[in-house]
């Protein structure tokens, strides 16, 4: 639980910093988009990387927690049905 609330706070972060106007280069040279990553200054394309990857990572995180208290009641409920039969 520890780490889903670092990951939150930090993809909150990326999220803060990512739509601030004219934060990167990127926002007044549109044609800056298709640089790759690689190229020396474009610390904007790793920026998004690095914040798809958290968004990715959170909901996944999120999903997980769902998906592990429903097999939790499913699997409650298969045992009150094995005990009353």
């Amino acid at each position: 639980m520890m780490l889903d609330k670092l990951i939150r706070q930090i993809a909150m972060f990326h999220l803060v910093m990512g739509m601030q106007p004219g934060r990167f280069l990127a926002d007044y040279f549109t044609f800056l988009k298709y640089v790759p990553a690689w190229a020396p200054g474009a610390y904007f394309v790793r920026y998004a990387k690095e914040g798809a990857e958290l968004a990715t990572r959170l909901r996944n995180s999120l999903f997980d927690v769902v998906k592990a208290d429903v097999v939790c009641i499913l699997s409650a409920k298969t045992l009150r049905e094995r005990f009353r039969s």
